[in-house]
């Protein structure tokens, strides 16, 4: 795989074709990341994700950390046809030279709860499989699991004037969500 220099980076991101996949690990990606990046962990679910979300014969370029390289590196020779390569220095190399990042908010249950009573504008996505929303849920969530969010016509549904809440059991699956509705151009995304 290959490592490619900030310049190098920024000038094959910028192709039509391309897609950004951050593996770092959840808590570092929700505080800062590349605007357009995927969140998705490096596992054995990857493969499975990428090919869910991404469209098909699109350049993939990773973010990782320092340490991540030589894992990504053997991880990646088995799968070695989806990646073009990853920027060295990581998130580093991008905030050092000043260019553009996003966030994701991340809401407790407590600040989640004083929400619930005074945001008017707010939205509760649970992307939790509808056979666990069955069986519990907050009042008043809307069940979307995570795999619909694949589908455009879903993601056209949604509203982008409201503060989305989006909802999961460990929270992995709705940094997800999050990232695929910020690629999307929803803004008002909390985890």
């Amino acid at each position: 795989m290959k490592a490619l220099q900030l310049q190098d980076f920024e000038r094959a991101i910028q192709q039509m074709d391309s897609f950004i996949i951050d593996i770092r690990p959840t808590d570092t990606f929700i505080d800062t990341f590349i605007p357009n990046s995927f969140h998705i962990l490096l596992n054995n679910h990857f493969s499975k994700i990428v090919h869910k979300f991404l469209p098909t014969k699109r350049k993939i370029y990773l973010v990782a950390e320092k340490n991540q390289e030589k894992l990504m590196n053997d991880f990646f020779k088995l799968e070695s046809n989806l990646i073009e390569g990853y920027l060295e220095n990581g998130i580093e190399a991008w905030t050092t030279n000043k260019n553009p990042i996003d966030m994701i908010i991340n809401v407790d249950a407590e600040e989640l709860t004083l929400d619930l009573k005074y945001d008017a504008n707010m939205v509760l996505i649970d992307i939790r499989q509808e056979e666990f929303f069955l069986k519990k849920h907050i009042e008043g969530s809307k069940n979307i699991p995570l795999e619909l969010f694949s589908d455009i016509q879903v993601l056209a549904e949604m509203e982008d004037r409201k503060n989305m809440y989006i909802l999961s059991n460990s929270g992995q699956a709705s940094i997800i969500a999050c990232s695929i509705l910020k690629f999307h151009g929803f803004h008002n995304v909390r985890n």
